[in-house]
């Protein structure tokens, strides 16, 4: 469902890409345990603007980009993307960030 569009592979930003994917499918993972403060439903609502999935699908997988912009997430419901910063080192930076961006944007993907 999610599709993360990375830079160039073996490149510095590549890889802190693809460590701020691994943060990203663990906190999904951990919300699917009940171990964080949103629900699968409010992830999708902020990333998609739906809190199911249509029943014909969406026309795409959910991008996932990147920035080196120190800012909160970010989604364009729109264009079903997820904007993350690049610039997280730990886990539970990452997760805390989310976690306010879901619960303080109902609806719309933006705090």
């Amino acid at each position: 469902m999610y599709s993360p569009v990375y830079s160039e592979s073996g490149s510095n930003k590549r890889r802190a890409e693809e460590k701020v994917v691994f943060f990203w499918f663990r906190y999904i993972q951990d919300t699917a345990d009940g171990q964080t403060g949103v629900s699968l439903a409010s992830i999708l609502m902020f990333t998609s603007g739906s809190d199911m999935e249509p029943a014909m699908g969406f026309t795409g997988k959910i991008k996932i980009t990147f920035t080196d912009d120190r800012r909160l997430p970010e989604a364009n419901t729109c264009a079903l993307q997820l904007n993350l910063c690049r610039c997280y080192t730990t886990y539970d930076a990452f997760r805390e960030e989310l976690d306010f961006s879901i619960l303080n944007s109902y609806g719309f993907g933006r705090v």
